[in-house]
């Protein structure tokens, strides 16, 4: 079944959200807990995107770029709210490191920042980011990982 629109990136957000979930993100790392803000990340291939749903986020679909995504929930597991934040980061490999461009989309009262970066046929990248949940002038959790991304065929 074809998703087309912002519908789609809604399913795409809700399987992210579901998989990404706390139950299964504190198994595989792609979520750390900071006082009272829970903060998820996901790196993935822009061509999950559909085309049309790229290009309304601005988002350049290509074998051989990605895109890293964060949210960030303040309060307890099943009873916590999206919080607005500012981050922040950048993507390194043994050799280059570039700066990553966030922004905020706020979908069905869910809140995400995406960056979309291009990359090699299979690089081990390191992320380092920095979040503050509510914005400037609060404190800033740090975000260290790494993830390999490979070409799409």
């Amino acid at each position: 079944m074809k998703r087309t629109g912002r519908h789609g990136l809604t399913w795409l957000l809700w399987c992210w959200a579901v998989l990404g979930s706390p139950v299964w993100a504190q198994e595989d790392g792609r979520m750390v807990r900071h006082g009272e803000y829970s903060i998820h990340y996901q790196v993935m291939p822009s061509t999950f995107l559909q085309p049309d749903i790229a290009a309304a986020y601005g988002v350049v679909r290509a074998r051989n770029r990605s895109l890293v995504m964060v949210s960030v929930r303040r309060g307890e597991e099943f009873d916590s709210t999206p919080s607005r934040a500012l981050v922040t980061g950048t993507r390194a490999d043994l050799v280059h490191r570039h700066e990553l461009s966030f922004r905020e989309l706020e979908q069905r009262g869910a809140i995400y920042y995406i960056a979309d970066f291009s990359h090699g046929r299979e690089d081990l990248l390191t992320f380092r980011l920095e979040v503050q949940p509510g914005g400037a002038g609060e404190a800033a959790y740090p975000l260290e990982f790494t993830h390999t991304v490979y070409w799409e065929p």
